[in-house]
């Protein structure tokens, strides 16, 4: 396969994710990555697997209702030279509301850009780095609180 070819397979990565917060899959969203990765945000860094991630990812995907999930700029996708390695920069925006106790919702928006790192495991990408930052714009005040944004990043 060509750079090209696997620019746009990392590209189709990256929207399936994407669509996968829509349809609230949380199996399509782990699917790219390594049974093993290393999450780094909010200042720390964690080694996390696929089967500890997946409740995770499906409680959030099923308290959150996304209306909008659009990109700022198109990602940024760089093989290495014998492209067993890649890196994707992604900027998005959201728009969404998430359900937090006593069956309440609060909306908020934000502005998420990351870094993925992949390599390539039997002939597929896998990505072992996921590093994502997050801007919150809320729409209520206590909804910008350090609890609520933990919830909506993990």
């Amino acid at each position: 396969m060509n750079s090209e070819q696997e620019k746009a397979r990392l590209l189709q990565l990256h929207r399936t994710a994407l669509q996968a917060h829509l349809e609230k899959d949380a199996l399509a969203y782990l699917a790219p990555y390594g049974s093993e990765w290393y999450d780094v945000r909010a200042a720390g860094i964690r080694l996390v697997t696929k089967e500890e991630e997946l409740p995770v990812i499906d409680e959030y995907l099923r308290r959150t209702h996304f209306a909008d999930i659009s990109e700022i700029t198109p990602p940024i996708i760089h093989l290495s030279t014998d492209a067993s390695m890649a890196w994707v920069i992604a900027e998005i925006r959201v728009q969404a509301s998430q359900e937090v106790a006593h069956e309440e919702e609060r909306d908020y928006s934000c502005r998420c850009t990351w870094v993925s790192i992949y390599e390539k495991h039997e002939g597929e990408w896998a990505q072992v780095v996921d590093a994502p930052f997050f801007q919150f714009q809320t729409t209520d005040e206590e909804s910008g609180s350090e609890e609520n944004r933990q919830a909506v990043e993990s």
